[in-house]
């Protein structure tokens, strides 16, 4: 009775390693076993526990060198991005919270992953003892989540399917000079925040400094995606429309249009 999905998945990385895979990023679903704080009490076996589990690994390159690119490694920050991109796909993000633990003898780092206050998984570095059981020489990136945690957290309906509209879509692009350290994100969070139904998308588009736009001032322009599903925009819809960002965006931020 495996009490984690990591040993599975470390045997699968050293595999595929040792037959000359310079890079993985793997998953899997399964179930492990806890012991459970009442003796009396267990899944199918009195003082365990079966929960199932998300289990996410990355290894090695991150991608291939090419005459665009570098050639890149796997670090934390790319498993502390799954976590974050899984979490905002489940309407999560906002309600999660990472902490540093302390003193784990088999991770260079850990943080456990706090859900609504329930603890729901953790992400971790495997330390040198851990990788040289495998034979591996280059860092596990992992990351573990408990399936029945996440189920109970999700709100019903959080997510929708939507068909796809048979009507064009509009675009746009619009900049505004703002102070020289406003964020981006911010700006498009306030924009998707408006819930204006024909505002399907909202991109950062370009970022731009320059004395010509005044001392601590930047630019940023963004994209925006119109659309409707039952008949084409007009005009008139689309001028509302940017209209109504335009307001919302200076009026927030102290922002001026850049024309």
């Amino acid at each position: 009775m495996r009490p984690t999905l990591a040993i599975s998945m470390l045997e699968t990385i050293a595999t595929n390693v040792h037959n000359g895979m310079s890079g993985l990023r793997i998953f899997e679903i399964g179930h492990v076993f806890d012991r459970s704080p009442d003796a009396e009490r267990g899944t199918f076996v009195r003082g365990y526990l079966e929960s199932e589990r998300l289990g996410i690994a990355l290894y090695g390159d991150a991608a291939a060198r090419t005459w665009y690119a570098r050639q890149r490694a796997h670090d934390f920050f790319d498993i502390k991005g799954t976590l974050g991109a899984l979490l905002k796909f489940l309407h999560l993000d906002n309600v999660a919270r990472i902490h540093y633990c302390k003193g784990d003898p088999l991770t260079d780092y850990r943080f456990s992953v706090e859900i609504k206050d329930k603890t729901a998984g953790y992400i971790a570095q495997f330390g040198k003892t851990v990788l040289e059981s495998f034979d591996l020489d280059r860092p596990v990136y992992y990351l573990e989540l408990d399936m029945n945690v996440l189920q109970n957290v999700i709100e019903p309906g959080a997510r929708a399917y939507i068909p796809v509209s048979r009507y064009p879509a509009v675009l746009r692009d619009v900049a505004f000079i703002f102070k020289e350290d406003q964020l981006a994100g911010d700006v498009v969070e306030t924009i998707v925040g408006m819930k204006e139904p024909l505002i399907r998308n909202v991109r950062v588009l370009d970022v731009f400094q320059h004395r010509s736009l005044g001392e601590g001032r930047k630019s940023i322009a963004f994209n925006l995606v119109l659309q409707a599903d039952d008949h084409t925009l007009s005009d008139d819809e689309i001028t509302r429309v940017m209209e109504r960002v335009i307001s919302n965006v200076t009026r927030s931020f102290s922002a001026s249009l850049r024309e």
